[in-house]
């Protein structure tokens, strides 16, 4: 089961929420060949605010952030799949 976790630089929506766990998930099943109903997404919002960069806040840099984390079961995927995930 591949776990993804996410952290965004935005102020929570619905729509942004779906939109972002449906392109994971249609990204995930067709180049990683991962079951969408045993892939887990976690997305985590943070304010422009509290996310520093260089001690400035994406707010005062005018930029957006995005971090993404995914684990995967070693060995089921080869590294040319991978690549192309990332």
């Amino acid at each position: 089961m591949p776990i993804l976790n996410v952290k965004v630089s935005a102020k929570k929506t619905t729509d942004l929420t779906q939109s972002i766990s449906g392109i994971l998930s249609e990204l995930t099943a067709r180049i990683l060949h991962k079951k969408p109903e045993v892939t887990s997404i976690a997305i985590e919002y943070v304010d422009p605010d509290d996310w520093i960069i260089g001690g400035k806040s994406l707010s005062e840099l005018g930029k957006h952030s995005i971090y993404f984390d995914i684990k995967i079961t070693d060995e089921t995927n080869t590294k040319a799949e991978k690549a192309q995930y990332m």
